[in-house]
């Protein structure tokens, strides 16, 4: 029985390891560094942003650090830079109008940014052909492309399940983008704030090794609305990490 007593023992010790005599492994680190990159292939008005059709991609780096653990979720710092920062505006090259079945197509001088979308309606001719007013659209060009610098130094990431390999994970954040030129339109800012939030999940490739996969709302403006129609996104986010 005594023999019985000292098996049963030693299997419960066991039980919770794969091999007897090996240690829970926690995936539960002080700090990673991370290579990431975001997508967001389209914007349109979700929250507070009017511009539409617009593709922003970023590559940079981020640095996170645990602060604190809370009902058992990790809450960490999380700032960020991205040196390449790209954004692809939709322009019109002309203006389209019919009345009585005629169409007058009129090119620009050069062109032209615009909030809406393209091919969509650019408001009314009410001049032309007073007193009627006839709605006018775009015809649409090429992308115009604009360069920058983002920097999100403001964020805060919730990690739950800090210590199992696939972690759930919440983060918000905010910071800045300086840009070549105006965003989104001419004459609206080459500075710009931005803010983002959104949930993700963590996965473990190895020891100290991670995939990061997030999705957030992302808002880009100066706060001036009155010239800068701002951007909402919705934002793909996949990132690798070394954690230590």
């Amino acid at each position: 029985m005594k023999v019985l007593a000292s098996l049963f023992v030693v299997v419960l010790c066991c039980f919770p390891s794969v091999v007897c005599g090996q240690s829970f492994t926690s995936y539960d680190f002080k700090s990673s560094y991370a290579l990431d990159m975001t997508y967001s292939p389209n914007s349109s008005h979700i929250l507070i942003g009017d511009a539409v059709d617009r593709k922003i991609t970023t590559l940079g780096f981020e640095y996170s650090r645990n602060l604190f653990h809370f009902a058992g979720i990790k809450f960490e710092y999380a700032g960020e830079i991205s040196p390449l920062y790209r954004e692809n505006d939709p322009t019109i090259i002309a203006l389209s109008e019919t009345y009585n079945n005629v169409t007058t197509i009129s090119p620009l001088s050069a062109p032209s940014r615009t909030i809406n979308s393209p091919t969509g309606s650019q408001g009314n001719d009410c001049v032309t052909h007073y007193p009627a007013c006839v709605p006018v659209y775009g015809i649409q060009g090429p992308d115009e492309i604009t360069y920058g610098f983002a920097t999100e130094p403001f964020g805060l990431r919730a990690v739950f399940l800090p210590k199992k390999r696939i972690q759930p994970t919440f983060m918000a954040n905010a910071g800045l983008i300086i840009t070549q030129r105006s965003i989104p339109i001419d004459g609206a800012a080459l500075f710009n704030y931005q803010f983002s939030m959104g949930p993700g999940v963590q996965i473990f490739t190895s020891r100290r090794t991670s995939l990061g996969l997030e999705y957030f709302y992302r808002h880009i403006s100066n706060g001036n609305a009155t010239i800068n129609p701002g951007i909402d996104q919705g934002v793909f986010r996949l990132s690798f990490k070394m954690h230590r």
